[in-house]
């Protein structure tokens, strides 16, 4: 007889079950907690907004301008959607602003629908209005959106 082998007792015989349903758990636990680190990698809630300003004869605007920035849903007439005033420093012309960091944007407005930014710089209405397009934030939004989840097995 095979007397180096110990046949399984009731003590350990559920060992490998048992050892398969540990690693299972903790495999979830650890992919849960992998998934609650990226969901808290919040998407920023603001639009980074860069542009160049000249007065009537071309020059270059080297001072602090009042200016209104304001989405609208059609490129032409269209509903106000969202607004708010911002005073910029241009230097050379060229301004930096963060859009939404004094009015929220509404949780609905980027509704996969065009929308269109106009600026008002001291009371004064440029145009055309320039079309909203998307940013990689957005594009990882929407496909993270779209994903749906394999089904369970029952």
């Amino acid at each position: 007889m095979n007397e180096g082998i110990n046949p399984p007792t009731p003590a350990t015989a559920g060992y490998g079950a048992i050892k398969e349903k540990i690693m299972k758990n903790l495999f979830i636990i650890i992919l849960f907690l992998i998934s609650m680190c990226l969901w808290a990698q919040n998407v920023p809630q603001t639009i980074d907004y860069q542009g160049r300003l000249a007065d009537s004869d071309g020059n270059y605007l080297n001072s602090v301008v009042t200016v209104d920035f304001l989405i609208y849903n059609a490129e032409f007439d269209g509903t106000l959607l969202w607004s708010e005033t911002q005073d910029v420093s241009c230097a050379n012309g060229i301004f930096h602003v963060q859009l939404g960091s004094l009015v929220t944007f509404p949780t609905d407005l980027f509704d996969n629908a065009d929308r269109w930014l106009e600026l008002v710089v001291s009371g004064e209405t440029l145009s055309p209005r320039t079309a909203i397009a998307s940013v990689p934030y957005s594009i990882k939004a929407e496909t993270a959106y779209t994903v749906k989840a394999p089904p369970q097995p029952q």
